[in-house]
């Protein structure tokens, strides 16, 4: 998938939604774009001066920021490490 297509895409449908369905469009673009692993800066590189983009992904960065710190809380890696080692003992 090329991002610039996406892009051009993008800047020439927007209009056509009003506020409310581009920002949900906006959404779902950048979920579908991380999906298939572009990352921030690339976003923010094909979509910059867009600012319903942007503002899709920062809501985007937002809501995932949380849920990353949340995994970080649940997995300790040295936490499956020393049980591991635990197991060796046997």
């Amino acid at each position: 998938m090329s991002i610039e297509v996406v892009a051009e895409i993008w800047n020439e449908l927007k209009y056509d939604f009003d506020e409310v369905t581009q920002r949900e469009a906006a959404g779902k673009i950048i979920d579908v774009l991380v999906d298939y692993n572009f990352d921030s800066s690339e976003i923010k590189q094909a979509f910059r001066g867009d600012t319903v983009m942007m503002a899709a992904l920062k809501d985007y960065n937002a809501e995932h920021e949380t849920d990353d710190e949340e995994y970080d809380e649940e997995y300790d890696e040295d936490d499956y490490y020393e049980d591991e080692e635990d197991e060796d003992d046997y």
